[in-house]
């Protein structure tokens, strides 16, 4: 994956493009995965708004990575 350069050369502004795709299809990895580049601000600007939009879609989906997540950062807001 790009973004921890598994098979192929580490290339967030890629890893975005293609978790951005399938995560507004609706796919709750790719969303997840997309708000953790947000969240921790790899490959894009860091912005909590956004990362926490994403999360609340995967968590939506039942990913319990961004549930616990979602609890942090909204405790921290």
């Amino acid at each position: 994956m790009y973004d921890n350069g598994t098979g192929v050369s580490q290339d967030y502004l890629e890893a975005e493009k293609w978790y951005r795709k399938a995560a507004e299809q609706g796919d709750p990895y790719s969303q997840k995965n997309l708000a953790v580049m947000y969240d921790f601000g790899k490959g894009v600007e860091k912005n909590p708004d956004e990362a926490i939009k994403w999360y609340e879609k995967s968590a939506a989906k039942g990913n319990e990575y961004s549930k616990g997540r979602l609890k942090e950062l909204k405790g921290n807001k």
